[in-house]
């Protein structure tokens, strides 16, 4: 990642809807974007470079009392900027602010036909517990999702 020295990672602000939008989810309306920046219970993570944002993550605290897992969904890096270990970076800056929040337990569900993002899950020492049949509808048709977990602080 050499090539991309000025790579910063932070907790996405509302005011980035647009780039988000623009960026990462070009077939969403910037106003979906704010209401996705606008949920109490998630924190969204973008990484940034030369100051417009390439990727981006969304952190899910579950709200029950005691919970100690949190979910990690909807990892996005622009096109151009895939397989420079951004997504590694981005997962790994989820890991700390779910130890400063009290998780234990980092969860993500990936589609089981994903071959790029499960060994990079592997790599980054998530574990596969569970296959749910039929967990997502694309197309009209039903795909599987690997579920995977990560202890954190080991």
């Amino acid at each position: 990642m050499a090539e991309l020295q000025n790579l910063s990672l932070r907790e996405a602000e509302l005011q980035d809807a647009a780039q988000i939008q623009r960026n990462i989810f070009p077939n969403k309306t910037p106003e979906q974007i704010e209401n996705r920046l606008n949920s109490a219970h998630k924190r969204r993570i973008v990484a940034e470079y030369n100051n417009e944002i390439i990727g981006y993550a969304v952190l899910a605290f579950r709200t029950v009392p005691h919970a100690h897992t949190a979910l990690l969904h909807s990892l996005f890096v622009n096109e151009e900027f895939r397989n420079k270990g951004i997504g590694g970076v981005i997962v790994e800056f989820a890991e700390k602010l779910a130890l400063q929040n009290g998780i234990e337990i980092l969860l993500l569900e990936v589609s089981a036909e994903n071959r790029n993002a499960i060994p990079l899950y592997k790599k980054l020492g998530f574990e596969e517990y569970g296959l749910l049949r039929n967990g997502y509808k694309k197309d009209g048709k039903y795909k599987n999702l690997a579920l995977m977990k990560k202890v954190l602080g080991k």
